[in-house]
């Protein structure tokens, strides 16, 4: 396993990372860091965001590629 490399390409700068990504890898959003308290908002807006972006992929919300690369 390379998940150094993997890390790399993601652009990984810390853990816990959690990233959420389209049928086609490419990105739409990710949570990063150690802020516990604020996970379980990030979280289910995020799980939202990702079902919505899953069900109807071609809208500009769905485009995280601002936040960073995917895996395509």
């Amino acid at each position: 396993h390379d998940y150094p490399h993997l890390a790399n390409k993601l652009e990984v700068r810390g853990v816990p990372y959690i990233l959420f990504l389209a049928p086609d890898g490419s990105r739409i959003t990710s949570i990063q860091g150690t802020a516990y308290e604020f996970y379980d908002y990030y979280l289910s807006k995020d799980i939202n965001l990702a079902t919505d972006c899953a069900q109807h992929p071609n809208q500009k919300k769905c485009d995280g590629s601002q936040n960073g690369p995917g895996l395509n």
